[in-house]
């Protein structure tokens, strides 16, 4: 144990490791039970029994206690106090950084073999009666399958790497399977909230405040009698998730603002997680053979956003970066932060924002004022993804709310994502063939932003046996693909007007064609899928491209790209540099002649009105005349 301390002191990144080979084989052991469970090669809970008997006899050899070291379950009954008691220890995974970095996390964790293992075991106690429970019921009616709540209870239980790559997983039915999507998609990110001491000491404590919290309050350290840090605070949170929880507060001059609190040990079970992950689909894709390289993608992409939630320096600068490129529009807002109450930057546990008073959309029972703020959300989310190209990754009802001034208010910054000008720039355009029904186009456009693999020989990659275990593919041309595209799209229900049907056509064709999946396209469909969801509530014929348009078409006249500017000049720009005003004139008959359309249109109608309103009242013909008139 003197040594072990030593060591600790000395080279904290290399403790244990003489204990290396032995925690090497347990991990691996480990790893091929899950690999093993998934194809039902045995039992897999006696496995998971023996595996962690074994680390808790190695653990025991060390000196480690593991079970208040690893502290991994965030809804234990005794682990608030088992927080408190690691709250202002140096512990190892304190020198971690604070952002996603998988040379580090995976040379972090190399010395500590045990703790993988004992994680796993966990993982698969957790998900081997899921997994068997699911194909038990495979057979019976979905009306009488418990299986999705299963599910989505598992991940929750595991804590919140895994609730977000469910999270992130269900807008991936070309993966999981339709059933799966639909059922992750219900995964909620609220957890049971931790202590309200705890979450006070570690405002004292990250804020350095020596007197007590509010007057007559908790005091950490210094004089209970000393200045207090705020006026006033709720007892209980007003909200938890996953990774933190927030309270209510009054700073001493008055003003109302909200104190978000981290989860005491979230880095360290998110960077053990990741590492589970990391590792298991290193073994799942030796079985895929080399194809299994999409789940890695999304286990990774889920990391960097957690990194950044715990970030909550970051989170404040998003919040200021989202008003600045958005103050084109001034019925946008967010809450402000407060400096003086977050902590430090690089370690910060703690970020105080100012209170935003107003209505959720939920508690609104004005129609009107719902149309309003559903409006405004789509107004500023699609301008976000084809104008501005910095987007809020979560744009659900509980992250929006009505103020009392009428302005919307975007809330929660920890994770945004950034669009590149030629990806916005494609789905503009491709909003414009969509619409228009340009299928090669679209099609075309899809694979210009990084959407669908090109084939060896031009063209699309095709799948060639569906039904193979390890896919072979071969080149189609760009007319076959689009022919599909466009048969899949007509077949679905609002395939022209809902993202959701046009996630539905290509979830089919992925069986048969070759797509990939950037993070940016899953930010893309998730924002889309969640705008859909909201404004379909108020307004159930909403069609998404229709109010994505004005953008797309806002886009295209403002290119930033060299290739987009340059397709600009063609459409109306000669070679000499003179306007091409056929295409001007063509384009100013074209709108002449849709305004003369509708116009006719509303006479027709009013005409139709006022004969109906003067036969059903029997109203003089001089009021019928005046009525069609106006």
């Amino acid at each position: 144990k003197k040594h072990l301390a030593s060591v600790r002191l000395k080279k904290p990144m290399h403790r244990r490791r003489s204990h290396g080979f032995r925690g090497a084989a347990w991990l691996f052991l480990a790893l091929a039970a899950a690999v093993l469970d998934v194809f039902n090669v045995f039992d897999a809970p006696a496995f998971t029994n023996a595996v962690r008997t074994q680390i808790a006899s190695l653990a025991s050899n060390v000196g480690v206690d593991l079970k208040s070291r690893l502290g991994l379950r965030f809804n234990d009954a005794d682990k608030d106090s088992a927080l408190a008691a690691q709250l202002f220890d140096v512990d190892d995974y304190d020198g971690l950084p604070r952002r996603f970095d998988r040379d580090i996390l995976l040379d972090f964790f190399s010395s500590r073999p045990a703790e993988i293992a004992w994680r796993w075991s966990e993982i698969l106690q957790e998900l081997w009666p899921t997994w068997d429970n699911w194909h038990r019921e495979e057979s019976l009616p979905p009306e009488q399958r418990s299986r999705g709540a299963m599910l989505r209870t598992a991940l929750s239980r595991l804590g919140p790497v895994f609730v977000k790559i469910g999270q992130t997983l269900s807008e991936r039915p070309d993966l999981i399977g339709d059933e799966a999507a639909e059922e992750l998609k219900l995964l909620q990110q609220e957890n049971e909230p931790f202590s309200t001491e705890l979450a006070f000491a570690t405002i004292l404590e990250d804020l350095n405040h020596t007197g007590p919290l509010v007057p007559g309050g908790m005091t950490l350290k210094g004089d209970p009698a000393g200045p207090p840090l705020f006026a006033s605070i709720t007892e209980q949170p007003v909200a938890a998730a996953s990774l933190g929880q927030v309270y209510k507060a009054t700073t001493l001059d008055g003003q109302t603002v909200a104190v978000k609190v981290q989860r005491p040990g979230s880095l360290k079970q998110v960077a053990l997680d990741w590492t589970c992950w990391a590792l298991g689909l290193m073994v799942l894709d030796v079985y895929w053979g080399g194809q299994g390289d999409e789940y890695p993608k999304i286990a990774d992409e889920v990391a960097q956003g957690v990194f950044k939630e715990l970030d909550y320096h970051n989170e404040a600068y998003n919040a200021e970066l989202f008003l600045k490129k958005h103050r084109f529009l001034p019925f946008v807002t967010a809450p402000q932060w407060l400096p003086e109450y977050t902590g430090p930057k690089g370690t910060a546990r703690v970020l105080t924002l100012e209170w935003i008073h107003g209505r959720k959309l939920q508690e609104i029972e004005s129609e009107e004022e719902r149309m309003k703020m559903v409006d405004m959300a789509v107004e500023a989310c699609v301008s976000s993804l084809v104008f501005t190209g910095f987007v809020h990754a979560d744009p659900h009802a509980g992250n929006l709310i009505l103020t009392e001034d009428g302005r919307l208010a975007f809330l929660d910054f920890g994770l945004m994502g950034t669009v590149e000008p030629h990806i916005m720039e494609g789905f503009a355009a491709g909003i414009q063939h969509l619409l228009a029904e340009r299928w090669l186009l679209l099609a075309k456009v899809m694979q210009d932003v990084g959407f669908m693999a090109v084939g060896d020989e031009g063209g699309f990659k095709k799948v060639v046996d569906p039904t193979a275990r390890i896919f072979e593919y071969t080149s189609c041309p760009d007319e076959e693909f689009a022919a599909a595209l466009e048969k899949q799209m007509k077949a679905e229900e609002g395939g022209l007007s809902r993202f959701g049907a046009l996630a539905g056509a290509l979830t089919k064709l992925s069986y048969h064609y070759h797509m990939v999946m950037p993070g940016y396209i899953i930010l893309f469909i998730r924002t889309f899928l969640t705008l859909e969801g909201i404004a379909g509530v108020v307004r159930p014929d909403f069609n998404i491209y229709e109010a994505s348009l004005p953008y797309a078409m806002q886009r295209a006249l403002s290119p930033k790209t060299k290739a987009a500017v340059a397709a600009l000049r063609q459409n109306f720009v000669t070679e000499t540099g003179s306007p091409q005003w056929e295409t001007l004139d063509a384009l100013v008959s074209q709108a002449e002649a849709e305004g003369a359309e509708a116009s006719d249109n509303t006479n027709t109608a009013a005409h139709a009105t006022s004969g109906a309103e003067a036969n059903s009242a029997s109203s003089s013909s001089s009021s019928s005349s005046s009525s069609s008139s106006s």
